[in-house]
């Protein structure tokens, strides 16, 4: 079993790191930000020279990568790559070698929750009869908010098909499977264990 990232990483790492790159560590996060904040702090200036300030948006930095701070993404692209980079790079691996992604085989990708533009990026570059899909929703258009917006990025395009379940709808990968396992009628104390997974089909 793989996460996106991990799986990113098989695909993409060896050509990052053959390129002189390598993985940005929390220090190296750290000073890029720092640097950026001493050539200009923006908003930041009132406590831009806080120790905190730094750790803060180096703590934050994998949240905030897909709209960082351009400069600390370039500062951080001359010599090191993050998880994004990883994906990005899978996904233009996948794209200009889909023999690749038929190599990978099939993927189940189980119960996403909110997934990065870049994951999502990466995850459209397999297959479509390679990827399938086990979404979970609990009927509450809240809590289920994530969940769709992330099997509709999956899905969303002129080839895809839109099904329609209850009060959320799903979008399902032509030629892939979209299995959506319902919380909703199983007693509280049993809901982390669904009770059924049913076929959208």
């Amino acid at each position: 079993m793989l996460t996106v990232d991990r799986l990113a990483e098989l695909i993409a790492a060896p050509a990052l790191t053959g390129a002189g790159r390598r993985p940005a560590t929390s220090p190296v996060v750290a000073a890029a930000w720092r640097r950026a904040l001493a050539e200009g702090a923006g908003v930041f200036a009132p406590v831009a020279e806080h120790p905190a300030t730094v750790q803060a948006l180096a703590g934050a930095h994998r949240e905030l990568r897909e709209v960082a701070d351009r400069r600390v993404t370039e500062l951080l692209a001359r010599k090191w790559y993050d998880t994004t980079d990883l994906r990005r790079a899978a996904a233009a691996v996948l794209h200009g070698e889909p023999r690749r992604g038929r190599e990978i085989g099939e993927v189940v990708l189980f119960l996403p929750q909110e997934l990065a533009p870049s994951a999502t990026a990466l995850l459209r570059e397999l297959p479509a009869t390679g990827l399938q899909v086990v979404a979970g929703r609990t009927g509450e258009e809240r809590a289920d908010a994530g969940v769709v917006e992330a099997v509709r990025g999956l899905g969303a395009g002129d080839d895809r098909e839109i099904w329609f379940r209850g009060s959320a709808d799903w979008v399902d990968r032509a030629g892939s499977a979209l299995v959506v396992v319902d919380y909703r009628r199983s007693r509280p104390e049993t809901r982390p264990v669904p009770r059924s997974v049913r076929p959208a089909r």
